[in-house]
């Protein structure tokens, strides 16, 4: 900016002159100030986008698992090893009763076991209960036959004449003309499953076949 002095003017104009040039002067000084603050923030602004960008792109990219597998770590199990010969071994037969479901058992003998346990309680009603769903093919002696909620019901004795824990067979009520043909002192072949009363310590059985065995000839 150029500015002319004319001698000649008046003392009030130049006067005048004087401060509108002082004014000028600070209004370009002013505007001169905030362009250079202006400036100086951008300039920052870039500096610091410039640095974060060279920190991104300098900074070392890890993947997670490769992450989580240096960071976990490293555990050898150790192994020992065998001093000797390895001991064979020798099955022994179970004296528990066959898996199959099958009883294995006669009426009497199954009688023997649970009257060996007399006074026993606790061991007799495990009995019962380890026994419950065994299958069963016993020959009986017919006592009875009659009604009962389950269909048709048979008590019965062993053939040796003595009363057991066991009295009683289920049939299903199709086996009423049949079972009424019994007479007190048949023998039959009684099939069917053992049910476990463990409250009372007895059994029953669920019956679904028998066979009737010839009178021996006198």
């Amino acid at each position: 900016m150029e500015i002319q002095y004319d001698p000649t003017l008046p003392p009030n104009e130049k006067q005048t002159a004087s401060d509108r040039v002082a004014l000028l002067r600070d209004v370009v000084g002013e505007r001169r100030h905030k362009q250079n603050v202006g400036l100086a923030i951008a300039a920052l602004l870039i500096a610091i986008a410039i640095a974060v960008f060279q920190y991104c792109s300098n900074r070392p990219s890890q993947k997670p698992n490769e992450s989580a597998v240096s960071q976990s770590p490293t555990v050898t199990s150790a192994t020992p090893q065998a001093t000797g010969s390895i001991p064979q071994v020798t099955s022994v037969p179970s004296p528990t009763l066959p898996d199959d479901g099958e009883l294995g058992m006669t009426l009497e003998e199954l009688n023997k076991k649970y009257e060996a346990l007399s006074g026993r309680f606790a061991e007799q009603e495990a009995l019962v209960t380890r026994l419950n769903h065994k299958r069963i093919k016993w020959v009986v002696e017919v006592l009875s036959v009659g009604k009962c909620h389950a269909g048709i019901c048979v008590t019965f004795i062993s053939t040796t004449g003595s009363q057991f824990k066991i009295t009683t067979a289920e049939f299903p009520e199709e086996f009423q003309e049949r079972l009424y043909a019994f007479r007190k002192g048949d023998r039959i072949v009684l099939e069917g499953t053992l049910k476990a009363d463990p409250y009372n310590s007895v059994w029953y059985v669920s019956s679904t076949a028998f066979e009737l065995v010839p009178p021996k000839d006198k």
